[in-house]
């Protein structure tokens, strides 16, 4: 791969004498079936060489890398002298940054922060649960619900297959009012939908 990228001897020497050879050719391989441009793949694979040197990947295996560790890379990265100097420090930092968290992951050594919840997670999770409770159509309901809050292509049924697919018998909507609202809260919903 780095043969067809660099032709210039010190440039694809650098490339083969640098950390991480194989990790790095294989997620060039995977970005050229992503169908990158030849250029592209040449700014990647540069990058990787200083990500790989600036992380010093090679001197820490098994280690699982922040974000925050991959920010501060980008900002030293982008504040190095180099010949010709760098125009744009907030867009070198930006290109190595997008290209390290390509690559760490692909590798399985980044760490991924988790997301904050949002205020209305609760509600969605007791809906779930409360949809959850009324059996297997419900759960994928809620699956389509919650991913695609009622996209126009989800499918409206008819209300005889959701009663046939609830766990309850139709005279027992009769005598239990509490599962009644249920499946007329259920219709609605499927209506709206």
């Amino acid at each position: 791969m780095f043969d067809q990228l660099f032709e210039r001897p010190h440039a694809l020497a650098r490339q083969l004498s640098a950390p991480l050879v194989e990790e790095r050719r294989r997620y060039l391989c995977h970005c050229h079936t992503q169908e990158f441009s030849r250029s592209s793949l040449r700014l990647t694979a540069q990058l990787l060489v200083a990500t790989a040197e600036y992380l010093r990947l090679d001197d820490r295996p098994s280690a699982i890398i922040t974000l925050q560790e991959v920010e501060e890379a980008g900002s030293r990265w982008s504040q190095r002298v180099s010949l010709p100097p760098i125009e744009n420090p907030r867009l070198s930092r930006q290109r190595f940054v997008h290209s390290a968290t390509g690559w760490l992951p692909f590798l399985g050594r980044l760490e991924i922060p988790s997301t904050p919840g949002k205020p209305y997670d609760p509600l969605v999770a007791d809906f779930a649960e409360f949809l959850r409770n009324l059996g297997k159509l419900a759960l994928q309901i809620c699956r389509h619900a919650v991913d695609d809050l009622c996209a126009p292509a989800f499918p409206l049924l008819p209300i005889e297959d959701v009663a046939a697919n609830l766990p309850i018998q139709k005279d027992e909507l009769a005598v239990d009012s509490n599962r009644g609202a249920q499946l007329r809260c259920l219709t609605a919903a499927l209506q709206v939908c």
